[in-house]
């Protein structure tokens, strides 16, 4: 996630702006929320970190035409990063995001037979994706 990272850093506020308006944002500090909130589930992922009950130390901006969940409203849980993951990878390929989210909702559903799995699910990932 390198470009995310570029992109947070650079100083020219004039690019940034050029740079958010591409991609179809009204200001360019929701896509250094996005991409800040996209390395920070990165740097989880790839540290061995404990994924299924992590919350976004920062609120995830509103993503255009996406709820967080109808059984939340929490936009700093790991349920409110895959939905930006999605969102942010249709920008690139609507194709490739929607393949992922059918894959999610394959496994979580494929993982229905485990109680327990279920349970941390529900209660922690809040898995809703819609």
């Amino acid at each position: 996630m390198r470009s995310g990272k570029f992109y947070c850093n650079l100083k020219n506020l004039e690019l940034k702006k050029k740079i958010a308006e591409v991609y179809g944002f009204p200001d360019y500090k929701i896509l250094e929320n996005f991409f800040t909130a996209i390395i920070r589930i990165r740097n989880i992922c790839s540290h061995n970190g404990v994924l299924y009950d992590f919350n976004q130390p920062v609120n995830i901006g509103k993503i255009p035409h996406k709820r967080y969940g109808v059984k939340t409203r929490n936009n700093n849980n790991l349920n409110a990063s895959m939905k930006l993951i999605l969102f942010i990878l249709s920008k690139i390929s609507v194709n490739r995001a929607e393949e992922m989210e059918q894959k999610l909702i394959k496994l979580f559903a494929d993982l229905d037979c485990c109680e327990e799995v279920q349970r941390v699910i529900e209660q922690k990932i809040n898995f809703d994706i819609s």
